[in-house]
């Protein structure tokens, strides 16, 4: 007897059943990836968006009370975010981990339905691998692209389908990314007008379509205006929105595109590869190798011209088989359902959608932005690969994505491995606000600055953070007495502001010079940095030595600190550099020496700390050369500041040691713990070419990379007297 015959397997539902088990693995994998980087804190750019969060949860109407120069989203996203799950940091590094898995899957799928599943499944892993980083922190950006995502995939959809709803879908993706970054949204628009009218059929129907979407899309954004209308905010929306950003990057970040043989842009460079995730791949193994840092440079312009390579070669691709498309029978060639006809549309669309993103952020040209937007060109490597390998560059195309998995994978395993000396140093920032790991020096400084503001200021009293560190308004619970989370360029209004530090209620400002980009406090607004010189003092019962400095209105005057602060600013006798005996072909120099004297340290400690240095650094034996002779000329009445002038820029380390060896009792601030073995200098880092030093970082001495992109500035200042 024979058993009955099992009824046949469904195809559809096994491949089914294959895509959500691929989903599941590639969602998977994006939360393991992101589960890192719920550690350290960023004090601008998520500061920036849990601040104005913040005041809008308290009743404020943005653009009205707050000024921002990006569209509302993402700012009232989190402040609904505040309003279901409590008032956190983790609310939203948590939420960005879900916003990033879910990209990873839209990727996927947009990969998946042009290429074969193991070229989708490639890509997929290699971006999740390369743009891990970029979703870290509450970003409008990053949710600007998951809305773009979408929108292209609703749009791709409607190109197989015909069906109108996803054209409805479409319009609802790209309004809502116009209203999270409204560059982002717009240029995005222009990428899936140009996929719709590239489709097959009567033009009449494509021009159908692309209102369609521009209707639904509008709608939403008009919604919006309407709203702020209605609270008296039009006005300061459209300043903020349209004439602020125009106004920042043009005095800020307007930078050349490089040219393939001339001088690259070291802001450029510096921006793009501090925001790498494998950079620490070439800053641990290429330090202090001058090939490796050449081959950096050549990965710098790759980086920069791989995305319009990409571009041409779809373009060579869709034009390719939009000619063999109309040698094929006339059924198949004007078909709109055709399988030639939505190849075409998809590639177009991608091809488009790629290349205005890209435009969308070219006036910047910062590196951070380019790479972000990069992430619509996997699905058009997959869609240049096509279903099935069958010529040569198609073989080409997905071994490359084959091999692009490990490398990709790898350079995260090292990323991680290179920072491990940061995660052994991690402790748990624990404040109402912030329950997150985060290093100890820094948990430390966050914490003492959050309750030393919280002591001397009552609940609801305001306070002044500036210029790029709104987070302590956030974690301290404090107001904030300006329209303006930021001190940015091309936006401010210092009369206003100085008018509202200007009141009795405002009695505590934690300022540093250190600002956005290559311009300092100082500069941007030396109008209100004045005045904050001459009304805000440091108080001995405050803990100031530390930056950012809490200074207290009506302290006495300009004492040690503020005199200190001033001369940066101002550039006065004290924060020049005596250049009469340098010499630009030397590569050591001494510089100048202001401060009074810390002693004499016995000849045995400086024998031991070169010791040190050529067991730890025996690859950089020129930068013990280098360092060894700048020692040996300082006077012993002067060993409180050391000045040397870099080659190369790899000092920074060597000359935190070397201020920890020669002046280990300074370091024990009880402030400030070292346990044991670590500490923080004071650096006043400024342009080998220039002899003023406009800007002042705080570095941990034990790991330089915490601030990669000051490693290409010359001039490093060691300054204990603070100690």
């Amino acid at each position: 007897m024979t058993s009955p015959a099992s009824p046949p397997r469904s195809r559809h539902l096994g491949l089914l059943t294959a895509e959500s088990v691929d989903l599941l693995v590639v969602a998977a994998t994006a939360l393991i990836l992101a589960i890192p980087y719920l550690a350290g804190i960023s004090y601008s750019d998520e500061g920036y968006i849990m601040h104005i969060a913040d005041r809008i949860t308290s009743g404020e109407v943005l653009y009205r009370d707050v000024s921002t120069g990006v569209t509302p989203g993402s700012f009232y996203l989190h402040a609904l975010l505040f309003q279901v799950f409590g008032r956190s940091l983790l609310v939203g590094r948590i939420f960005m981990m879900v916003l990033f898995s879910a990209a990873t899957s839209a990727i996927y799928a947009l990969c998946r339905g042009v290429s074969s599943r193991t070229m989708a499944l490639s890509l997929t892993l290699s971006f999740a691998a390369l743009t891990v980083f970029f979703w870290r922190i509450p970003n409008y950006s990053s949710e600007a692209i998951i809305l773009i995502l979408l929108a292209v995939g609703s749009t791709a959809r409607f190109l197989r389908t015909r069906r109108q709803a996803w054209l409805w879908s479409a319009g609802i993706g790209l309004g809502a990314a116009f209203l999270f970054k409204q560059n982002y949204g717009a240029f995005a628009a222009l990428g899936v007008t140009a996929g719709l009218l590239s489709a097959g059929g009567p033009w009449r129907k494509r021009i159908y379509s692309v209102v369609t979407t521009a209707a639904v899309a509008a709608s939403s954004v008009i919604l919006v205006v309407l709203y702020f209308a209605a609270n008296g905010a039009l006005v300061e929306l459209w300043n903020d929105v349209v004439m602020i950003p125009l106004r920042y990057s043009s005095t800020i970040y307007s930078q050349p595109y490089p040219s393939l043989f001339g001088e690259l842009n070291p802001e450029v460079a510096r921006n793009l590869w501090s925001y790498l995730p494998f950079q620490t791949l070439f800053l641990q193994f290429g330090h202090p190798n001058v090939t490796f840092l050449g081959f950096k440079v050549l990965t710098i312009r790759a980086l920069f011209y791989l995305p319009p390579a990409c571009l041409l070669v779809a373009l060579a691709t869709w034009i390719r088989r939009r000619r063999a498309a109309r040698q094929c029978s006339d059924e198949i060639a004007t078909s709109p359902e055709s399988i030639s006809r939505v190849t075409l549309s998809l590639g177009m669309l991608y091809l488009a959608s790629s290349a205005f993103l890209l435009l969308g952020v070219f006036p910047r040209s910062d590196g951070f932005h380019q790479v972000k937007v990069i992430i619509l060109l996997f699905p058009l490597l997959a869609w240049i690969a096509g279903p099935a390998p069958g010529r040569w560059w198609r073989r080409i195309a997905m071994a490359t994505a084959i091999v692009l998995v490990p490398v990709s994978i790898a350079s995260q395993v090292v990323h991680v491995w290179d920072r491990r000396p940061t995660f052994r140093r991690t402790t748990f920032l624990n404040l109402d606000a912030a329950r997150i790991w985060t290093q100890a020096t820094t948990a430390h400084r966050i914490t003492s600055r959050v309750k030393e503001i919280q002591k001397l200021a009552p609940p609801g009293e305001p306070i002044f953070a500036a210029p790029a560190i709104p987070l302590y308004y956030f974690l301290a619970d404090r107001p904030n007495p300006t329209r303006h989370p930021l001190v940015l360029p091309g936006g401010l209004d210092e009369e206003a502001v100085v008018r509202a530090l200007d009141t009795p209620s405002v009695r505590l400002a934690l300022v540093e010079n250190y600002g956005l980009g290559p311009h300092s406090f100082s500069e941007v607004a030396p109008a209100v940095w004045d005045y904050v010189l001459h009304n805000f003092g440091p108080d001995e019962k405050i803990g100031w030595s530390l930056p950012p400095y809490l200074l207290q209105k009506g302290s006495s005057g300009l004492s040690s600190t503020g005199t200190l602060l001033r001369g940066v600013a101002d550039q006065t006798e004290q924060s020049k550099i005596d250049r009469s005996s340098f010499d630009p072909q030397e590569r050591t120099t001494l510089l100048d020496f202001v401060r009074s004297p810390l002693g004499n340290p016995p000849p045995e400690r400086i024998q031991g700390l070169f010791s040190r240095i050529e067991s730890r650094w025996r690859s950089a034996s020129w930068t013990v050369l280098f360092l060894r002779p700048a020692l040996q000329l300082i006077s012993p009445a002067n060993w409180n500041k050391i000045m040397v002038s870099w080659e190369v820029p790899t000092g920074p380390d060597l000359l935190f040691e070397a201020a920890y060896t020669l002046a280990p009792d300074r370091w024990a601030n009880p402030d400030f713990p070292t346990e044991g073995q670590g500490g923080v200098a004071e650096i006043w880092v400024g342009p080998a070419d220039d002899g003023a030093l406009p800007r002042r970082v705080w570095m941990d001495w034990l790991d330089p990379r915490h601030h990669p992109q000051d490693r290409d500035w010359r001039l490093v200042a060691v300054d204990l007297s603070s100690f």
